[in-house]
């Protein structure tokens, strides 16, 4: 069959180093067969100030605040926006951003 030649032809070419699996699945339907690790979410809070601080603490919530966790550089939301906004742009394939459904 056609089918079983062109899978011949592929897996010769990725063998040979011409061309990557990821290439031929840019998707990577090819793992789905593969059980996944479960996804972990992690939290950090941070008091803005040493008075918001004071009173998680009151409530027996330890916290630090965003001048103690220095040299990590803590930016406020609208900045994870503004980067959101760069996904999947791709200047060689003219591409300018995600589409929406």
């Amino acid at each position: 069959m056609l089918g079983d030649g062109a899978r011949s032809i592929e897996k010769s070419v990725c063998l040979q180093g011409f061309l990557a699996v990821g290439e031929l699945d840019p998707l990577n339907r090819r793992l789905c067969a593969e059980k996944k690790p479960d996804v972990v979410v992690q939290v950090v809070i941070l008091a803005e100030d040493e008075a918001i601080k004071e009173k998680l603490q009151q409530h027996d919530i330890a916290v630090q605040t965003i001048d103690e966790v220095a040299p990590i550089e803590v930016q406020p939301a609208r900045i994870l926006g503004f980067l959101y906004t760069y996904l999947g742009t791709y200047t060689p394939l003219c591409l300018s951003h995600l589409f929406t459904a």
